[in-house]
């Protein structure tokens, strides 16, 4: 079994490959900058520094039928660190954690949200492979707590509207060209 402090030094990216996270639910759980925005733009420290680091909680898949094909063999932890990469999920996530600040509520009182965040990498094409290094892939939204377990349960039959209609998010942000209006 491993140790939290073990779990520390495992990056996404680098230790376990994205694709072993592509498409699900992982709570944020740490969000530490390292870059900032001021005036609206987003100012960085180094060009070979990410903007960000994002303290996870990843999903229990062991259960999901799909997980042994999905992850080949990856021993998934229960925490990692993923870096955020580009511009547009970094100004995101500053605007929820710094600006919008989860933890309290228009009147100042605890709220009880999270910050989900979701690998999306652009739909295939050809021509976003070329950019997909300098294109966002985060989806981010913000849900009352506890929903990441609500997502990965499997809802009672005869309630899957009354389930579905529940984990609607309060709020997202998604940047991916495909998703802009």
């Amino acid at each position: 079994m491993e140790t939290s402090e073990q779990n520390e030094s495992l990056l996404i990216g680098k230790d376990m490959p994205w694709e072993a996270i592509e498409g699900e639910f992982c709570r944020v759980k740490h969000f530490t900058p390292l870059a900032i925005v001021e005036s609206g733009k987003v100012k960085s420290a180094s060009s070979m520094l990410p903007y960000a680091l994002l303290r996870v909680e990843l999903p229990n898949l062991r259960g999901h039928q799909d997980y042994q094909q999905k992850l080949k063999n990856v021993n998934l932890p229960r925490e990692a660190s993923m870096p955020v990469l580009h511009k547009l999920d970094f100004r995101n996530l500053w605007e929820v954690f710094k600006e919008i600040d989860v933890s309290k509520d228009l009147e100042g009182a605890l709220t009880k949200m999270e910050v989900l965040v979701v690998y999306a990498p652009l739909k295939r094409r050809k021509l976003t492979k070329l950019f997909s290094g300098i294109l966002p892939s985060l989806v981010i939204q913000l849900y009352p707590k506890g929903s990441l377990e609500r997502l990965y349960e499997k809802p009672e039959k005869g309630k899957v509207e009354e389930w579905f209609n529940s984990l609607r998010p309060i709020a997202e942000w998604d940047a991916r060209p495909e998703n802009l209006k």
